[in-house]
């Protein structure tokens, strides 16, 4: 290279360092100017629950009105439901469908004279669902009675998994024929067939007129409460049974007869103590002042003592003879149970406090807050995440503040025997949720500065953390993705491990499949 080139290319060099170098003066007077771009959300942080609400099209099922086919097949009608936040949806659904007019297609249900209850309505639990009636359903025959009851329960099916619906009216259970002998039981969604033929299929079992319901055998399909193994509560389960006559004694010995027998499909039900074998005397059924019959069990003494050798809650174990007997029973409104010569008057509840019965008298509506309803949450177990049961009210069930208290409550001892261990730090509660907001198929949540402090306390298992939330809260509500803010505002970097500035989806990855 020519010396007159080196000289050039020098001179290139150093016009181009200086024409950087402007540029670069240049660029940083440009006031705010960072360079990378700050990260950040289409939404903004929830402030409380209200943003929670939410609307869906759903598919009721009515009678149909159409001349070409019978009244008693149900037809779809669609319509948008607004669920408010705390509510009971499977409630706002029944209302709904009780509200739905007349049209072209369908009938309006029990021709408007369905009601809910204002006391204890709906009580979900699993798959069942009991529906209490206001008195004004008693106007409705039979018929008109099982078909609601068949539109209840397609309904739910369609919308929540419902596969059971229990129809009360005034906490009593109803029966299909004159004497009140034949219970309606409970009753599933009908899937493509004529509800009117399911009607006659029941009522086929109906004692003949003159005849002995004594001598007059019955196959039901009935709920039965069982005590929750280890803690207070309730949890219903549906088996199809057979009792050798219809009479009220024979009912009642037939579900003390399947509860001594035990859940065939809840792992969380503990057994019971032989019943019948307990029983010291003869069932009576009466009338009740009021209207109604009444149950009374008389056992033996020992029979709190058996409770207690078989590890069971007493008021859960009293609950749910009280619960199964007046669910499928017809028109029983009240039991009275005697230990011994002791007619028990009151039962103490480690939720409710003492429970008392005037003059012995239990009834349903004091027994319905026990029944719990199965709640998910994700905690650890060899740096995996793994599913948890709780067992909660119905409402609780989608009350994500709740659920965090119960990760922050970790395992319970015989989880924790097993290896399970807390991702969510102990300490933080409800009040750790500043707001929460539902946005299409996204979850906004806002934590507090005390859940974000205890995330960077976190760092070596952060990842656990974040999403053991992800799965709880998300599955609760049956969304995909969620978005997290500390203190309205969006943070990147907590505890060093991921990004919580961006928006995870629910991911199944860090789960243990073969141990969930």
């Amino acid at each position: 290279m020519t010396r007159m080139k080196r000289c050039l290319l020098f001179l290139l060099c150093l016009i181009q360092v200086f024409l950087l170098t402007s540029c670069a003066q240049e660029t940083s007077k440009v006031p705010g100017e960072v360079s990378m771009p700050e990260i950040t959300s289409p939404y903004a942080a929830p402030e409380d629950m209200s943003g929670m609400e939410k609307e869906e099209q759903l598919s009721f099922y009515l009678p149909s009105s159409l001349p070409t086919q019978n009244t008693s097949r149900l037809l779809a009608s669609h319509s948008t439901v607004s669920f408010p936040y705390g509510e009971d949806p499977s409630q706002r659904v029944i209302q709904t469908l009780f509200s739905l007019p007349a049209d072209e297609n369908h009938l309006r249900l029990g021709e408007g004279r369905l009601h809910l209850m204002s006391r204890s309505p709906v009580e979900v639990s699993g798959t069942v669902c009991t529906v209490n009636l206001e008195s004004g359903a008693l106007n409705l025959d039979s018929r008109e009675l099982y078909t609601s009851a068949l539109s209840i329960a397609s309904t739910l099916g369609a919308y929540n998994g419902v596969r059971t619906v229990n129809l009360l009216i005034q906490d009593r259970a109803i029966g299909m024929d004159l004497a009140e002998n034949l219970p309606m039981g409970s009753v599933s969604p009908v899937s493509g067939m004529d509800a009117g033929m399911l009607y006659d299929q029941l009522m086929a079992q109906a004692t003949p007129l003159g005849a002995d319901p004594a001598r007059t055998m019955l196959s039901g399909t009935a709920t039965l409460y069982f005590p929750l193994n280890g803690q207070e509560g309730l949890v219903p389960e549906v088996q199809t049974l057979t009792f050798y006559g219809q009479s009220p004694q024979q009912l009642a010995m037939g579900l003390l007869d399947a509860l001594s027998m035990g859940a065939r499909s809840l792992p969380d039900a503990a057994s019971m103590p032989d019943l019948t074998d307990l029983l010291s005397d003869s069932i009576e059924v009466t009338e009740l002042a009021g209207g109604g019959r009444l149950i009374t069990l008389r056992f033996l003494s020992e029979l709190e003592n058996r409770f207690g050798l078989a590890g069971l809650d007493p008021a859960s174990a009293v609950g749910a003879i009280v619960m199964t007997l007046t669910s499928y029973i017809p028109s029983v409104g009240a039991v009275r149970i005697f230990s011994g010569s002791t007619l028990m008057t009151s039962v103490r509840s480690e939720e409710m406090g003492v429970l008392t019965f005037q003059d012995g008298l239990q009834r349903r509506r004091q027994w319905a807050p026990l029944v719990r309803q199965s709640a998910t949450i994700y905690l650890a177990r060899d740096g995996r995440l793994c599913e948890a049961t709780r067992y909660v009210s119905a409402t609780e069930v989608t009350d994500l503040p709740r659920l965090t208290s119960l990760l922050s409550k970790g395992p319970t001892v015989l989880e924790a025997s097993e290896g399970i261990e807390r991702t969510l730090p102990a300490g933080l509660d409800e009040t750790d949720i500043l707001g929460m907001s539902i946005s299409g198929d996204t979850l906004l949540v806002n934590l507090s500065p005390r859940f974000g402090w205890s995330i960077q306390q976190s760092s070596d298992r952060e990842m656990l953390l974040c999403y053991s939330l992800v799965l709880t809260y998300c599955e609760a509500h049956h969304l995909h993705r969620i978005r997290f803010f500390v203190d309205g505002q969006m943070q990147e970097d907590l505890g060093g491990e991921i990004n919580w500035g961006g928006e995870f989806i629910v991911n199944h990855s860090l789960l243990d499949q073969n141990r969930g």
